[in-house]
């Protein structure tokens, strides 16, 4: 052993241990998030407790997290150690590198002898390690598949100690072994969480709840009973209600004690600088280094850094990086580093960069708070009309155990107003929750199925929307012209409701369909006989006695909603909601409603084009008054309401050259 003392000082001080033994892993000064990541290892490790720390994208986490896993086996901190990972892959490319350390670090050679002097003499071939003796006794070396077994030598601490390397679904299967020195049942005592998600699985709620499970359920119960598994997840979060955005919500897992770390601490003042002349500047040196093929970087963007040097004390106001040292050579520092990060796609930069997922939001486009759609009232009363709407229609939600719709009227050009919305049964004014709600239709119909129950709602719902009467303030009588009822999750119900209803020629069983970026939009589909194409919906054509439906693009909708809602009071193209506002007091309160229209979010994904897939927010699963807005505005399209002149539909094939293109509307009225 070189230097005895050295490492006994290092055995408590993985810091310390890092910069001595690691050292070529490590050549830039740390930042203070990761003294403090380092530091939440080492308490984990040691303390036996539970953390989560998400860290910007490419901030050494990983690294850390191997160098710690080793620090801990070398020391015996723990019998059982595991480092898990996204999957599979990840996990044995992690293992693989454990090995290669063992294998060819100096530093750990010259004071960690009792490890690596066995692990060399195997010269790289892993079936040695079978019949490896030490004063005439098996090491119980191993040195291949999903796990290490450092050798067993009397006295070390490091004897015998297990590293496994897992990817999440395996590491639970794989939490117990028979340790082959001593023949007895062993688990782990101490895990390393290190990215547990893949960028597919944080774009799905379904994946990111499975493997949210999966660490707070299955992994934290591998220590077997009565026993605390010791627990440190490193992360990134990618979007919004993503399994890291989850898991560092301290309201929902305060014993994770989460915290969130940030490529740029502080953002600086003067934004509108860096979005105007700075970004000029960067996008006009990136062409040119592209279109010249200029090498040196530093020379492709001297005129960046010319701009920012005679800037800089106005660009970086109040601005802090997180970590001074990480930038590019042709950068003059951190701040402007991140900057450009922000600058090139401010929706990772949010997410993946600051942790802040909302943020991304924020800055790609409209967000709506509840309070900015419960105060845009349109100064009507409820069912009140003005005199410029033509159009009346409506959205139903149907739920198991209570109905929700919305009634808009809307002008030709898609100016609308919400006159009514609400719930079958009616339910007590404020908050109520749609899983457990006070009147239900199982309540109001006691002698039928659940089925049941929601077809004589839907029936008496319909028969109540359409009988209302509708006037415009100027006293013309208006009739509901068309209610799109949602058929997903009880299509047969939905359709028999609307086939049998006595206003079933005024009634569009409706399916909401997600057509991705890579997916043709549905007004681009060839039409086949007898089928409506219009503005991202369809009319296919019935077959036999049924009723027609309606397939709408539920991207497209609730972008286009959104920006109905986002449109200012008295522009074309605004969507407003009924009562009126008399000084600080509003005459009608939508509060519950504004939360349903801003329960979702939307991320730009690119592909053949570009869409906006739409999630929930975190926390936020009620969205059904939300829908019955969108089916109402598909309804008003159907009907020939265009915010942009849309060629409205089609239908067929053509029959000749001069056969005319025949719309809905002149189908419904021939």
């Amino acid at each position: 052993m070189v230097d005895p003392q050295l490492k006994a000082e290092c055995e408590f001080d993985l810091k310390r241990y890092l910069e001595n033994y690691h050292d070529e892993w490590f050549s830039l000064d740390w930042s203070d998030d990761h003294l403090r990541i380092i530091a939440k290892i080492e308490a984990t490790v040691l303390l036996g407790l539970t953390q989560a720390i998400a860290m910007p994208r490419g901030s050494g986490k990983s690294t850390i997290c191997v160098g710690a896993i080793i620090w801990s086996a070398n020391y015996g901190h723990h019998l059982f150690q595991m480092l898990v990972h996204a999957n599979s892959g990840k996990a044995e490319n992690a293992l693989d590198i454990i090995r290669f350390v063992y294998e060819t670090n100096t530093a750990l050679y010259q004071d960690f002898p009792e490890i690596c002097y066995p692990v060399r003499a195997l010269q790289r071939i892993a079936n040695r390690a079978k019949g490896q003796m030490y004063h005439g006794e098996p090491t119980y070396l191993q040195w291949s598949g999903d796990r290490i077994i450092l050798p067993v030598i009397p006295g070390a601490k490091s004897s015998g100690c297990v590293i496994m390397s897992a990817g999440l679904q395996e590491a639970v299967r794989g939490a117990v072994m028979v340790h082959p020195a001593t023949g007895l049942l062993i688990r782990p005592s101490l895990a390393l969480v290190d990215d547990p998600q893949t960028r597919e699985s944080a774009m799905s709620e379904l994946q990111s709840q499975q493997r949210l499970d999966i660490i707070t359920a299955d992994l934290m119960g591998c220590a077997g009973p009565g026993m605390q598994l010791a627990v440190l997840l490193v992360c990134t979060v990618i979007a919004p209600g993503d399994l890291a955005d989850m898991i560092l919500d301290p309201e929902r897992f305060p014993e994770w004690s989460p915290e969130r770390c940030r490529l740029i601490s502080e953002m600086p003042e003067n934004l509108d600088i860096w979005h105007d002349e700075y970004d000029q500047i960067r996008r006009r040196c990136a062409k040119r280094i592209k279109d010249e093929g200029i090498r040196n970087l530093a020379e492709g963007y001297q005129e960046l850094t010319d701009f920012y040097l005679q800037n800089r004390k106005k660009l970086d106001q109040n601005g802090k990086a997180s970590w001074e040292a990480r930038k590019l050579p042709h950068d003059v520092s951190a701040l402007q580093h991140g900057m450009n990060i922000y600058l090139s796609n401010p929706g990772a930069f949010w997410s993946e960069y600051q942790n802040d997922p909302i943020k991304a939001i924020e800055s790609d486009g409209v967000l709506l708070e509840p309070e900015d759609i419960s105060r845009k009232v349109s100064g009507f009363a409820r069912l009140q009309i003005p005199t410029d709407c033509q159009y009346l229609t409506s959205g139903i939600d149907v739920q198991k155990r209570i109905l929700y719709y919305t009634v808009v009227a809307w002008s030709p050009s898609f100016t609308g107003y919400i006159i009514n919305r609400g719930t079958f049964p009616q339910q007590p004014p404020g908050y109520f929750s749609g899983r457990k709600p006070r009147n239900t239709l199982q309540h109001m119909f006691p002698d039928q199925t659940p089925e049941g129950a929601v077809l004589e709602g839907l029936m008496i719902l319909l028969r109540m929307l359409f009988t209302e009467p509708y006037r415009r303030v100027d006293g013309l009588k208006m009739n509901l012209d068309l209610c799109l009822p949602d058929r997903g999750w009880l299509p047969n119900i939905v359709d028999r409701a609307a086939e049998t209803s006595e206003f079933s020629g005024n009634i569009l069983p409706c399916n909401g369909r997600k057509i991705g970026p890579d997916e043709t939009p549905l007004s681009q589909c060839r039409p086949r006989e007898g089928e409506f194409i219009g503005d991202e919906w369809t009319l296919p054509a019935p077959k036999g006695e049924e009723i027609r439906r309606c397939q709408l693009d539920s991207y497209h909708w609730k972008d286009f909603t959104l920006q109905r809602l986002a449109t200012p009071i008295g522009q074309r193209g605004c969507l407003s909601l009924y009562g009126q506002q008399q000084g600080q007091r509003f005459t009608e309160d939508h509060d519950f409603y504004a939360e349903h229209l801003t329960s979702e979010y939307y991320m730009p994904q690119s592909g053949r084009r570009l869409v906006n897939m739409w999630k929930p927010k975190p926390g936020r699963s009620e969205n059904h008054w939300w829908d019955t807005l969108v089916y109402a505005a598909v309804a008003a399209s159907v009907k020939g309401a265009s915010a942009i002149g849309f060629p409205l539909i089609q239908i067929g094939k053509a029959k000749g050259r001069n056969s005319r293109k025949v719309t809905y509307l002149d189908q419904q009225s021939a």
